[in-house]
């Protein structure tokens, strides 16, 4: 919930979460996740990624080769 203040201020516009599911928005995360299931099939960290030094399952991924 945001603050009173916040929600009654004359330029804060207000929408659901789904407010910013557009078009563009939708093709840029499927094109995203295409890219970064085909570097984690190569063996390669995503760009991105958060906590890459946690990801000890793309060693598993790699051990199989």
């Amino acid at each position: 919930m945001p603050a009173p203040a916040l929600a009654v201020h004359p330029l804060v516009i207000a929408t659901p979460h789904i407010g910013g599911l557009t078009r563009p928005a939708v093709e840029h995360q499927a094109l995203e996740t295409v890219s970064q299931v085909g570097a984690l099939l190569r063996g390669e960290m995503p760009p991105g990624a958060v906590n890459p030094q946690q990801a000890t399952r793309l060693a598993r991924w790699k051990a199989r080769e």
